[in-house]
C-alpha cells in the first residue's frame, strides 16, 4: 500500500480553506467588493507560488536571499509616498508591500551568512520606509531564531527591542483602513456569522503554520505580525484583506520534503 503524494500539500489546503472562510466573513461584514476581489486574486497567486516553490526546490536558493533586500528598497525608489511612509508598490489598482511577501520567503532560507547579511539590510530597509508593523514582525521572527543563552544573544534581543520600540513609538498616526487593518478590534461589532468565520480563518491558518517544525520561524514572523496589527494601523494576518499578506502567508509555508517525510510505502 502506497500513501498519495498529496501529504505535502495539507498545510496548503489549511491555508485556502482560512482564506475562503475570510472571503465569506468580509462578505457578510460588507467589505467593498475591490477589496475582496483583490484579496481573492491574492488568494489564487499565493497558491500558485507555493505550489511553484514547492515543486522546484527544497529549500529557499542562496539568490532570493540576496534578492529580497534589494526588492525591499523599490518602494523607496518607485512607490507612492502615504502619510510620509514609501512601503508599497502599485500593481495597476492594487497596492503590495513586498516586505510582507518576501521576507518569509527569507525566514525560510538555511541559516548561513547571507541570509544573516540580507535580514539586516531588510531590517534596515523597513526602517527607512519607514514600517514599524513589519519590523516588529520581523524582529520578533529573529528573536525565536537566535533565542537561547549567551550574552551575544541577549545583546542582539536588547538592541533589536529597542529598535522596534522607537519605531513604533515614532509612527505617528495613520489613517486605518477597514476590513485590513484592526480586525480584530471590529469583531464585537461583526454579525455573529462573520465572526464565527473570522475565527474559523484564524484557526486553519494558524494550523497550516504550525504543520511542520522547519516553517516555525515564519510562523512566529506572522504572530509578530499580528501584534503589530493590535498596536497600530497594520494588515491584520489572515482576517484582513491584504492582498500582500495572503501570498507572504502562502511562502511561510514548508516547500518540497523529502520522500522519508512527504510519503512512504509498504510492501
Amino acid at each position: 500500500m502506497a500513501l498519495t503524494r498529496s501529504a505535502p500539500l495539507r498545510p496548503a489546503a489549511l491555508m485556502v480553506l482560512a482564506g475562503l472562510a475570510t472571503l465569506g466573513a468580509a462578505a457578510i461584514a460588507g467589505a467593498p467588493r475591490g477589496l475582496v476581489a483583490a484579496y481573492a486574486a491574492a488568494l489564487g497567486i499565493g497558491l500558485a507560488l507555493h505550489l511553484v516553490l514547492r515543486l522546484s526546490a527544497a529549500t529557499v536558493p542562496r539568490w532570493v536571499a540576496i534578492l529580497v533586500p534589494l526588492l525591499l528598497a523599490l518602494p523607496l525608489l518607485l512607490g507612492p509616498e502615504v502619510e510620509n511612509a514609501r512601503r508599497w508598490l502599485r500593481i495597476g489598482p492594487v497596492s503590495v508591500q513586498p516586505a510582507l511577501i518576501l521576507l518569509p520567503l527569507l525566514l525560510r532560507a538555511g541559516p548561513s551568512g547571507w541570509r544573516s547579511a540580507a535580514i539586516l539590510l531588510s531590517g534596515a530597509a523597513l526602517l527607512v520606509q519607514p514600517d514599524a508593523g513589519t519590523l516588529l514582525a520581523l524582529v520578533t521572527a529573529l528573536l525565536f531564531i537566535w533565542g537561547g543563552p549567551g550574552t551575544r544573544k541577549q545583546v542582539y534581543a536588547v538592541g533589536a527591542i529597542a529598535i522596534v520600540a522607537v519605531s513604533l513609538f515614532a509612527r505617528g498616526e495613520a489613517t486605518t483602513v477597514r476590513f485590513v487593518e484592526h480586525v480584530i478590534e471590529d469583531l464585537p461589532r461583526l454579525p455573529i456569522a462573520a465572526i464565527t468565520l473570522y475565527l474559523l480563518s484564524l484557526f486553519l491558518g494558524t494550523l497550516a503554520l504550525l504543520r511542520r517544525p522547519d516553517a516555525a520561524p515564519a510562523a512566529v514572523f506572522w504572530a509578530g505580525a499580528l501584534l503589530a496589527s493590535l498596536l497600530g494601523p497594520y494588515p491584520t494576518p489572515l482576517i484582513g484583506l491584504s492582498a500582500s499578506a495572503m501570498p507572504g502567508l502562502f511562502l511561510s509555508l514548508p516547500g518540497r520534503v523529502s520522500p522519508s517525510r512527504g510519503e512512504a510505502t509498504a510492501g
